[in-house]
């Protein structure tokens, strides 16, 4: 394992590591001024607006694990930047997409605008989760529920329990009319 004073006898080497890992992990509302616009930011999630124009490209940047949902349909080349390998995608208006962190570059190689709302997840181990358990460790998609045994417990029954009595500010019901015992029977 690499440690500071290792850094020290090579500063060379250090730096040229520290500056790869500063392009491999580049913030794509950085990289993308012009493509990116985040609207929402805290310690948990981020959320951008994303406008490709015909052509656009964006260098080299990284995500957490995020969704995209598409606006204004578009084909973007997604180059993962691990592997090497470029993928078109035809992405249509409505599409709800889920990615992994990754490390990519991109081109609208379309037509047309492409335009979308990526939602970036931060870590949120340990953040509170109002009212829910916390995450655990195993990944889920969108669609999937926790297991029965994660749900919290509920605070409150679900229906107020039966009141004994009317609340005072309850105005009194006429009384309801006396039923017959006997339907042929009739009190002129």
């Amino acid at each position: 394992m690499k440690t500071i004073d290792s850094c020290a006898r090579a500063p060379l080497a250090c730096a040229l590591l520290l500056a790869c890992a500063g392009v491999a992990a580049q913030d794509p509302a950085a990289v993308g001024s012009g493509i990116y616009k985040c609207t929402m930011e805290n310690e948990h999630t981020r959320v951008c607006e994303v406008t490709f124009a015909p052509g656009a490209k964006m260098a080299s940047h990284s995500h957490p694990a995020h969704v995209v949902y598409v606006i204004q349909p578009g084909k973007l080349r997604i180059t993962d930047d691990a592997t090497g390998k470029a993928e078109d995608h035809d992405f249509k208006a409505g599409d709800t997409v889920w990615m992994d962190p990754v490390t990519h570059h991109a081109e609208n190689v379309g037509s047309k605008t492409l335009k979308g709302i990526v939602v970036e997840f931060r870590d949120m181990k340990g953040a509170p989760m109002a009212g829910r358990p916390s995450m655990t460790d195993v990944p889920r998609t969108m669609n999937e529920a926790p297991p029965m045994d994660e749900l919290p417990p509920l605070d409150k029954p679900a229906m107020p329990p039966p009141m004994d009595k009317v609340p005072p500010d309850v105005p009194p019901m006429d009384p309801l009319p006396a039923i017959d015992d006997e339907p042929g029977k009739r009190d002129d």
